[in-house]
């Protein structure tokens, strides 16, 4: 059963811009340019049956396209044991509204629940093993972090393959935004 989940990819300049924080960091799995990506909804495992009932579900998504930069930096997990270095985006509420609707729309495929906590639109930078508290000094020196303006036009249905490289991520659908 493939892992599915619902993101946007970014635009190649933002991803150089995110690439190029990466710094010797302890612990640190930092994303390669391919994973470096904005999760709107982790669907878990799914079987192959249920994509078609999701792409159904999220056809003719009542969402503008979605203008937006890059906004601060800071980690998951908290000053003592973080286990996620973020970049934040700007503004939110688009994003929120989105993911409102997103989650209205799969409730009745009775879907796993959302592993995450609340949703606080970020894009994952590195993920932390043994929770090297030197990742909040990252994040702070990259507080200030910022881009140019950017539109998403399409969500993606993404596959997430793991392979010994780490995970590979593959667009099974594209659902264009108004």
């Amino acid at each position: 059963m493939p892992r599915l989940f619902l993101g946007f990819e970014l635009p190649a300049p933002v991803k150089q811009q995110l690439l190029d924080i990466h710094e010797p960091l302890r612990g640190a799995r930092w994303q390669r340019a391919d994973q470096i990506h904005l999760t709107m909804r982790f669907l878990g495992q799914a079987s192959d049956a249920f994509i078609p009932m999701i792409i159904d579900s999220l056809t003719d998504l009542n969402t503008e396209r979605i203008t937006l930069r890059l906004h601060g930096a800071g980690c998951f997990g908290g000053p003592q044991r973080p286990f996620a270095l973020w970049a934040g985006v700007a503004p939110e509420q688009p994003l929120v509204q989105l993911r409102e609707q997103i989650d209205e729309r799969l409730a009745p495929l009775a879907l796993p629940q959302d592993r995450h906590a609340g949703f606080k639109p970020h894009i994952t930078l590195a993920r932390i093993r043994g929770g090297d508290h030197s990742a909040m000094q990252v994040a702070r020196r990259h507080d200030g972090l910022t881009s140019e303006w950017f539109r998403f036009d399409t969500l993606a249905l993404f596959s997430s393959t793991q392979a010994s490289e780490g995970s590979v991520y593959s667009v099974l659908h594209e659902f264009p935004l108004s």
